[in-house]
């Protein structure tokens, strides 16, 4: 891609590596924390909660079910099965996860749509594009724009370089300008900073 950044973001790195953007980066693209969180999973055995909780998960039928579950705290193997199963129910689920991404305030439940929108098939880009302004949660607004990075594409460079500033001006005490800033290098393939 040829695309030329500002040169703050060039020269500096403004990435901080344990901003909750950051981290969910390092989930989704690094294959060897994949590779070796898979091998866990196969060689330890299922605790009888996460079976029970599994099979729960693999049984449930309404956007309801899945909400209640997106808000809750669960162990990581659970989690895992969770998120497989999102995936496989993505006609079911999808307007219910977009309708509460515009008002949720819980970070778990953020956590869940932004992993949700970055591995759906339906690319969720013009959706957040059409919607970002009337998101309430900057955190949410923040995860989004790291959506963005994974599903987007260059006509998103100017949006984001907005809401970096953005985000930093609004919130210098948080990490929220750390959506936009991973996306950034992500769509320009400045990996150095990555």
């Amino acid at each position: 891609m040829s695309i030329t950044l500002p040169e703050k973001y060039t020269e500096s790195n403004l990435t901080e590596y344990t901003s909750p953007a950051y981290i969910t980066y390092m989930r989704e693209t690094d294959p060897e924390l994949k590779s070796e969180f898979e091998t866990r999973l196969k060689e330890e055995p299922e605790p009888e909660d996460d079976r029970l909780n599994r099979e729960y998960i693999e049984q449930m039928t309404s956007p309801d079910d899945f909400f209640k579950l997106m808000r809750k705290p669960m162990s990581i193997r659970t989690e895992y099965a969770f998120r497989k199963e999102m995936l496989k129910k993505e006609d079911l689920i999808t307007d219910m996860i977009k309708k509460r991404a515009m008002t949720n305030m819980l970070d778990t439940f953020v956590d869940h749509a932004t992993y949700f929108f970055i591995n759906c098939k339906a690319d969720p880009s013009g959706w957040i594009m059409e919607n970002y302004a009337d998101i309430r949660n900057p955190f949410t607004q923040s995860m989004m724009c790291l959506v963005l990075g994974f599903r987007g594409d260059e006509s998103h460079i100017d949006f984001l370089l907005e809401q970096a500033e953005d985000l930093a001006r609004k919130f210098p005490d948080e990490s929220f300008d750390q959506g936009p800033i991973v996306a950034l290098y992500m769509l320009a393939g400045v990996n150095r900073y990555l």
